[in-house]
């Protein structure tokens, strides 16, 4: 992914971390598929961290994606 990123090209990602697996509002059911924020600030160190940040919202996005949610967004920069 990091070689696919324009030099000063951003990196997002929007998910859900393993406390997720309590809620049973949808999202991936395998510990395997959800972030943490110590994980992707390891695969991500050569980049620029601009935001990381875990916190639970309130989603309604479908049938199968409604209540309370452990997410995490991720947003980081290539250097120029």
């Amino acid at each position: 992914m990091i070689r696919a990123l324009a030099p000063g090209g951003l990196l997002l990602v929007h998910g859900y971390t393993p406390a997720q697996l309590a809620h049973d509002t949808g999202g991936p059911r395998n510990l395997e598929n959800l972030y943490t924020a110590d994980l992707l600030a390891d695969r991500f160190r050569d980049l620029d961290i601009l935001r990381l940040e875990e916190y639970e919202a309130k989603l309604s996005e479908g049938s199968r994606h409604v209540g309370r949610s452990a997410l995490i967004d991720f947003v980081a920069q290539r250097r120029p």
